[in-house]
């Protein structure tokens, strides 16, 4: 048997018991059965009814409800830039030889690519000094 769906049993096992307790113990089916009380108040058919209602979302809860599965997050560094025109291929757009379709140069990975080349970073002039006038 496989360990997840062992997992799974054992996480829905607690919920499953309390709906399957919580049904049993308001006794909806028969008014002859001695009535559920708490703190010395019995409960009126409509409240038993209410507990059997809780009780069977739960029991529904537990033995239908499917946990969705995680998306798995995409990788945003499998891009490629061309080193010489700068051209930037999105994953799954990446030619299969790994060349840039202009130059026919291999494409780099585009995480750090201009820490790799800071000659092609285009730099910005340099702000002007603060003026001491702005308030």
């Amino acid at each position: 048997m496989n360990t997840d769906k062992i997992l799974v049993f054992i996480q829905k096992l607690p919920t499953t018991l309390a709906a399957i307790l919580l049904i049993t113990w308001s006794k909806p089916y028969s008014s002859d059965l001695p009535l559920p009380h708490l703190w010395g108040y019995t409960f009126s058919m409509p409240v038993r009814l209410g507990l059997t209602a809780v009780g069977g979302a739960f029991l529904y809860y537990s033995l239908f409800y499917i946990k969705p599965k995680k998306i798995k997050k995409i990788e945003t560094y499998n891009d490629k830039i061309c080193p010489k025109c700068s051209e930037v291929f999105i994953a799954g757009y990446i030619p299969e030889d790994d060349l840039c379709s202009k130059c026919k140069i291999p494409l780099e990975p585009l995480k750090d690519f201009y820490k790799r080349h800071p000659e092609l970073k285009d730099l910005e002039e340099t702000p002007p000094e603060i003026m001491n006038d702005i308030k």
